[in-house]
């Protein structure tokens, strides 16, 4: 199974809330990476570092959106509630996050898979 990390956009060490998310991270021993526009053709199952999904290898050339956006990837289900009520409790709130979950194999039940709005 691939580490746990959270991919950022928008969210860079410079910016007062970038700064703020990956200090959230850094206190729970989840690494962050950043994704600049020039990535955002990347699959998600790169990005989350998942087996079988290679680098696209071009960059994307289109209009970068200014929206944060972070990719939860493969946290288990009580680190990523630590994660997100750190979150709440520091007042940052971040719209546009997705969850690439786990494997089925390391989940406690795996025919019940884990669902959860973030938002």
């Amino acid at each position: 199974m691939p580490d746990a990390k959270v991919v950022l956009y928008n969210l860079g060490e410079d910016t007062s809330r970038g700064a703020r998310v990956r200090a959230i991270l850094a206190e729970l021993n989840i690494p962050a990476e950043t994704v600049t526009a020039e990535q955002l053709n990347e699959t998600v199952g790169h990005l989350a570092g998942l087996d079988g999904y290679e680098a696209d290898g071009e960059k994307y050339t289109g209009t970068a959106p200014d929206t944060e956006f972070m990719l939860l990837c493969n946290l288990l289900e009580a680190l990523l509630d630590k994660f997100l009520d750190a979150m709440q409790t520091d007042g940052l709130r971040i719209d546009h996050k997705a969850v690439v979950p786990p494997s089925p194999r390391t989940r406690r039940n795996p025919r019940v898979p884990s669902v959860r709005n973030t938002t």
